[in-house]
């Protein structure tokens, strides 16, 4: 099990000791090109604390000042803002409709199997075609959503596409960059493609359905639906506020160490 690196006290007192400075300098730093990389840095770290670890690093009156300030000083100096960008979580103007786009390899679907026969088929078939009678297996549980690919290029998020047939999917990197749980920026500076599931808890499914049912909307039948159809909108502000995560499970294609 990986250790929370946000337990640390440690940590957290040195990842939050510029912040005074922070703000009583304010929109006039001495250098806001370094401010505004500080800031995006630590927003990030922030996010990445609060949405996979559970582990909020300062309370939501503190971020949103700080998130003020950063959005302040990227608006005042805009050739400064960062490909790490925090404010690509919230998502941009509405899009006129999705691009497509071609994998580099093709994202397969699964089969189901409804049988003890049909199991047993599937076995003989891995077998003859590893030519082992002896294959392990790695299970683990289904999460039902919508498979998508991920495409970091000097450990910058890039790309981000949707299964779609399996060859060709629709461009979603705007919204994916809301997805409080996907880093903008890797650690290491590696061009990698990440397959992963965006789903949705159902306690995130509730509070949703509440919200449409209240402005007169139909509530989605099931989380996978409303993954998809939260996914797939041209506002990514309204993938913003739906709740999503990302899980990974696999790398297609990369120069991983």
């Amino acid at each position: 099990m990986i250790d929370n690196p946000f337990d640390n006290p440690r940590t957290l007192a040195e990842l939050n000791r510029p912040i005074a400075r922070w703000l009583e300098e304010g929109e006039t730093p001495p250098d806001p090109a370094k401010r505004i990389e500080d800031l995006a840095a630590w927003l990030n770290q922030a996010a990445d604390a609060y949405y996979v670890w559970d582990t909020p690093i300062v309370d939501d009156d503190l971020y949103d000042r700080l998130h003020r300030l950063y959005k302040q000083l990227v608006t005042t100096y805009p050739e400064h803002r960062p490909v790490n960008d925090p404010l690509a979580r919230v998502g941009g103007a509405p899009r006129e409709g999705f691009q497509k786009v071609t994998h580099r390899q093709r994202l397969y679907s699964m089969d189901d199997l409804f049988s003890e026969e049909e199991v047993d088929a599937w076995l003989d078939r891995v077998e003859r075609a590893l030519g082992s009678a002896s294959v392990p297996f790695f299970v683990e549980p289904k999460l039902d959503g919508l498979a998508c690919n991920l495409v970091y290029r000097h450990g910058v998020l890039e790309l981000a596409a949707t299964r779609g047939d399996g060859t060709t999917g629709e461009v979603v990197t705007e919204n994916i960059r809301t997805i409080g749980n996907i880093p903008l920026q890797l650690p290491e500076p590696v061009t990698v493609d990440i397959r992963g599931e965006v789903i949705m808890f159902r306690s995130a499914l509730e509070k949703v359905n509440r919200e449409r049912l209240e402005a007169g909307l139909e509530p989605f039948k099931n989380t996978r639906n409303a993954a998809a159809g939260s996914l797939r909108v041209l506002d990514p502000k309204i993938t913003a506020r739906r709740g999503l995560r990302f899980f990974p499970y696999g790398v297609a294609d990369g120069d991983l160490p």
